[in-house]
């Protein structure tokens, strides 16, 4: 039974050790930003589904909300993100034997314009990508609106962590 307690005794000495080095900063929003707007979604690739803006433009709509404090305003924001689709591509990613393709991918790239009324040096512009692959005996249309939403999932995930933390 002494072992036994040795063992789940050096266990929590190991993590309570290891949680004191590890840091998480987290959040970093300043405290005079308290409202958000996000512009509506533009579209410059057609090769995208017409709903792609809008969806796009409530996920990030979405993040902000359930992971910050910060709310929801038309009128003279504290910050706004200002979005473009500009990329809806599918890869041939690998060739199998005989030159067959052994996957696709699909790519969705967004430009993001974060603009902070609050504290222009703070603004940024830029390009973010995520694709998944896809088997491709599959038709895009059958796994599009599953894709399409992960891959906003991951995007939005970037451009929060972008906008708001500081690690």
């Amino acid at each position: 039974m002494t072992k036994i307690l040795k063992y789940i005794s050096s266990f929590i000495f190991t993590i309570i050790i290891f949680t004191g080095c590890y840091s998480f900063k987290g959040i970093s929003i300043p405290a005079d930003v308290k409202t958000f707007y996000v512009q509506q979604v533009k579209l410059t690739d057609f090769k995208a589904p017409p709903d792609t803006p809008e969806r796009f433009m409530e996920q990030i709509r979405q993040k902000v909300r359930s992971q910050s404090s910060l709310t929801w305003n038309e009128n003279d924001p504290d910050v706004e993100f200002d979005c473009t689709v500009t990329g809806f591509n599918v890869t041939n990613e690998g060739n199998s034997q005989g030159n067959q393709v052994s996957l696709n991918k699909l790519t969705i790239v967004v430009n993001v314009d974060y603009i902070n009324n609050r504290n222009e040096d703070d603004n940024w512009n830029k390009s973010f990508s995520f694709g998944l692959p896809f088997d491709p005996a599959l038709e895009l249309q059958d796994v599009q609106d599953d894709f399409i939403e992960d891959i906003f999932d991951q995007i939005s995930e970037n451009v929060f962590n972008d906008a708001f933390t500081n690690w």
